[in-house]
């Protein structure tokens, strides 16, 4: 999740001031990028690092840029975790994203791959229930 999180920051529509985004995403009080030396301002650390390397892939060698993806108990990948991460961020600026979840958008695509995974807070699929037809079993999560 914190890669798919962080991937989003990064490619995200707007720049969001790291405390903005890092408190949420550990759970932390802004008070603790004042304490170097505990574990809170380690955490920060090890996520900023995060942050510079993949901001760096992402704006020279963008075709290097590998997604951390959990493997299911059958050795498949599981990209539910690293979309919903994404998608968490996403909301922090949703109004920003707005323009790509409007599905009339022609980059609306870019971001189906990642929603695919997403639900939303009750649980739902975020696209809604899966549509009918032969290919869905193809790409149901």
């Amino acid at each position: 999740m914190l890669d798919g999180y962080v991937a989003a920051i990064v490619a995200g529509p707007v720049s969001i001031s790291p405390l903005d985004w890092i408190c949420p995403l550990l759970a932390i009080d802004a008070d603790a990028f004042n304490h170097g030396g505990t574990a809170a301002f380690a955490a920060i650390s090890a996520v900023a690092l995060r942050l510079n390397a993949t901001s760096n892939v992402l704006t020279t060698a963008p075709d290097r840029f590998e997604l951390m993806h959990r493997r299911k108990p059958n050795g498949d990948v599981d990209p539910r975790p690293w979309c919903q991460g994404f998608y968490a961020a996403m909301r922090l600026r949703i109004s920003a994203w707005a323009p790509l979840l409007d599905a009339s958008n022609v980059n609306h695509g870019l971001l189906l791959p990642i929603l695919l995974h997403c639900r939303d807070d009750q649980g739902r699929p975020l696209l809604g229930p899966p549509r009918s037809g032969r290919e869905t079993g193809d790409f149901s999560p």
